[in-house]
């Protein structure tokens, strides 16, 4: 099987394993003590998932990026780390719990790997059991279930309808064709999906994509946008709606995507399968059969020998 067809795969399996993931994980949430003293860390795609937690938390736990726990271990003093990633084995998380191990009050790993080398240097395992076809490609339902690990830590997580959710968002990606530079723009909580998406479409489909603050792009970003770049807006506040419009009247390529859940994780599904969904279709069109991660192997061994 090729990495773009396991990619669909594990995409799909979200609809139905995700509720049952959130069944029998059996995290307990912490109490607000304990939130106010955890300290969440991990890269890329857990990253992003740790980041969502901080916000769904009104800010309670903090998320800070490993290396600055490598640079300045006492930001965790008498904390509860934990670190978050799918493999266990990321370098930069063992050298975070390494290095804040004397600070700390406890660490605790959130992987899929139980023996994973992160695993063993920490106080306890919160293990990370989803259905996933076992090839090396781009995270999908490895990222859902890990932020919604996350997020169980924090309040009692409610997932109302996920295939209702999947076919709203495939319809939605549908008509979204990517083109040389994407924004995707997001506000509060979406902000972290927006970093989600982007990677996503570096590693399946090397484009350049840049996630966005809607308000700091319009200082900033605004100014860099060209003719058949794609602005991706992920928000149904006033401002941005005014941002969408006034941009594809002026003949940008803009298109705004408003929550369709009757829950917090709803709306987190949705957009986290509608980012997904986009990119696989781009993918499709441009007729990949390997996420570029796979084929580009000189920047694959150089991002290996960085991040393991």
């Amino acid at each position: 099987m090729n990495t773009i067809d396991a990619y669909e795969q594990e995409i799909r399996f979200q609809i139905s394993d995700l509720r049952r993931f959130v069944r029998e994980s059996k995290i307990r949430k912490l109490n607000i003590k304990d939130q106010e003293r955890s300290l969440f860390t991990g890269t890329g795609d857990s990253f992003a998932a740790a980041m969502v937690t901080e916000f769904a938390s009104n800010n309670k736990v903090q998320c800070v990026d490993p290396m600055d726990i490598c640079l300045n271990p006492s930001i965790g003093k008498d904390k509860l780390l934990y670190a978050l990633s799918i493999s266990g084995n990321t370098k930069a998380n063992i050298e975070a719990v390494k290095s804040a191990k004397k600070h700390v009050a406890r660490t605790i790993a959130i992987t899929a790997n139980r023996e994973s080398k992160l695993a063993k240097i920490c106080n306890k395992v919160i293990e990370l059991n989803f259905k996933n076809i076992g090839i090396l490609t781009a995270g999908s339902i490895s990222f859902t279930a890990s932020m919604l690990a996350c997020l169980s830590l924090v309040r009692n997580v409610k997932i109302t309808d996920a295939e209702r959710l999947f076919n709203s968002a495939e319809s939605d990606a549908e008509e979204i064709k990517l083109n040389d530079h994407v924004y995707i723009l997001g506000n509060w909580i979406t902000y972290p999906l927006a970093i989600y998406g982007c990677a996503k479409m570096c590693e399946v489909l090397g484009m350049k994509a840049q996630p966005v603050m809607l308000e700091q792009f319009c200082h900033m970003q605004l100014f860099s946008v060209k003719e058949g770049d794609t602005i991706l807006i992920l928000s149904n506040d006033g401002k941005a709606k005014e941002l969408s419009a006034k941009l594809v009247n002026s003949g940008y390529n803009s298109h705004i995507f408003e929550p369709k859940g009757k829950t917090l994780e709803d709306n987190l599904l949705y957009y986290s399968f509608l980012l997904q969904l986009i990119v696989l279709n781009n993918a499709k069109r441009l007729r990949l059969k390997e996420c570029y991660f796979i084929t580009n192997i000189k920047l694959r061994d150089i991002s290996s020998s960085l991040i393991y």
